[in-house]
């Protein structure tokens, strides 16, 4: 249970630093972070936001 955070931030920092090129906000502001992941969550489970993948533009 105490490495769930790690393993789940872990793919997302992963993305940020080499695919994005980037630096996560989790570093920066940890609570906005986690507050938002919450809000995301949530709004899946509620059906507001919905898992949609972005077809590629040929």
């Amino acid at each position: 249970m105490i490495l769930c955070p790690i393993v789940g931030y872990g793919f997302a920092w992963i993305g940020h630093f080499f695919f994005e090129k980037n630096k996560p906000a989790t570093f920066q502001y940890p609570l906005y972070s986690l507050a938002s992941d919450f809000w995301l969550y949530f709004d899946i489970l509620g059906g507001k936001q919905g898992f949609v993948a972005k077809k590629e533009i040929e």
